[in-house]
């Protein structure tokens, strides 16, 4: 999908030369401990923290997360989730995921597009890893307009109400919470407010890509 040459078997939607010419999952920043993104989470319940890719404006990064986002390019979502489900089964901080959850995007946004981007990825990173998926326990209350489209102030005053159900459900478990992109982190953050009173709870994040690793 970069540069429009026949996949060989084995590779899905980018070729393993693109993938090595562009550096593109060399975001070793964001996927060590007090990288980044873990400073920016600081203080929520979530313990780790990481990005396969750095996202970079005009770069191929972009292109993969627009293209999967809004020109429904479904496939890249299986090269990104097995991408991702290979650095997370090598790392010891990522061990022991009881489930995996997609970041939900509000029902409205999800009926127009066609479908939620991250819960395609966590689809993947599942099934890769053979741990259970959820989707229905965690939903998106308020319809904000896109981030994509707002300043950084903006985003970071921005109020993003998710709605949690069923609590004991995730009593003692360590969830893997997955997301796009991770930009100022308000989304995440305002997600896993929901899951504070939830008894031994232990949250990891993995998004596609950051461009806190610039």
């Amino acid at each position: 999908m970069l540069c429009n040459a026949p996949l060989e078997i084995g590779e899905h939607a980018v070729c393993h030369r693109c993938i090595a010419d562009n550096h593109l999952f060399d975001a070793f920043q964001l996927q060590v401990a007090n990288n980044p993104m873990e400073r920016r989470l600081y203080g929520s319940c979530i313990t780790a923290a990481s990005s396969l890719m750095t996202y970079q404006q005009g770069e191929p990064s972009q292109r993969l997360i627009h293209d999967l986002k809004y020109n429904g390019k479904k496939r890249i979502a299986e090269f990104l989730g097995k991408a991702m489900a290979e650095k997370i089964a090598h790392s010891p901080r990522y061990a022991d995921i009881d489930y995996v959850m997609p970041v939900p995007i509000h029902e409205n946004k999800q009926r127009k597009r066609g479908y939620n981007q991250s819960e395609l990825i966590a689809a993947v990173i599942a099934n890769e890893l053979h741990i259970p998926l959820v989707t229905d326990k965690l939903s998106r209350v308020s319809d904000n307009m896109a981030q994509a489209s707002m300043s950084l102030e903006e985003r970071q005053k921005t109020r993003i109400e998710f709605r949690l159900k069923d609590k004991r459900f995730f009593e003692g478990k360590k969830v893997l919470l997955i997301d796009d992109v991770f930009t100022t982190g308000t989304t995440v953050l305002n997600c896993v407010e929901t899951f504070t009173h939830v008894k031994e709870i232990n949250i990891v994040f993995y998004a596609a890509a950051s461009p806190l690793g610039r």
